[in-house]
């Protein structure tokens, strides 16, 4: 996953995702986000996940496995719905 600067002050204070580990820098940032970290952690149920993920808001991008990503982006989406513009 990768975390923005903002996320990455929440996850410490936050102390989630349990087990988060930086990795160490690329060689190359990211192109479109080169201040945002990016690291791992260790999780027994995708439940599990989403609920470590959701705690650090919209600041996080989850890169691997694709199954987490593409739930991440469902519930982003619903979301999205729920607090979209309201219809007078």
């Amino acid at each position: 996953m990768r975390l923005s600067p903002t996320a990455l002050q929440s996850a410490l204070v936050l102390g989630r995702p349990r087990g988060w580990r930086p990795r160490p820098r690329p060689d190359a940032p990211h192109l479109d986000r080169p201040d945002w970290v990016e690291g791992s952690f260790r999780f027994d149920s995708e439940e599990g996940a989403v609920s470590e993920l959701l705690a650090l808001g919209g600041e996080v991008e989850v890169l691997l496995p694709l199954e987490l990503r593409d739930r991440m982006a469902g519930i982003g989406r619903a979301i999205a719905r729920l607090h979209g513009p309201v219809d007078p």
